[in-house]
């Protein structure tokens, strides 16, 4: 599933570089979600690669 997320972060973070704004979402489920360190990974993706609200 990280996988998933951190080509989506370098998607959101290349198209923004280039000049597109273009809306990005990856649909979640599974118990990875209630773990504390997961969500500091997904929070932390967010801020490195300045991708914001997906």
């Amino acid at each position: 599933m990280t996988f998933v997320i951190e080509r989506a972060g370098e998607l959101a973070m290349a198209l923004r570089m280039e000049g597109m704004r273009v809306p990005l979402s990856v649909n979640l489920f599974g118990p990875e979600m209630l773990n504390e360190e997961f969500v500091d990974f997904v929070y932390g993706l967010m801020v490195s690669t300045k991708s914001g609200a997906w």
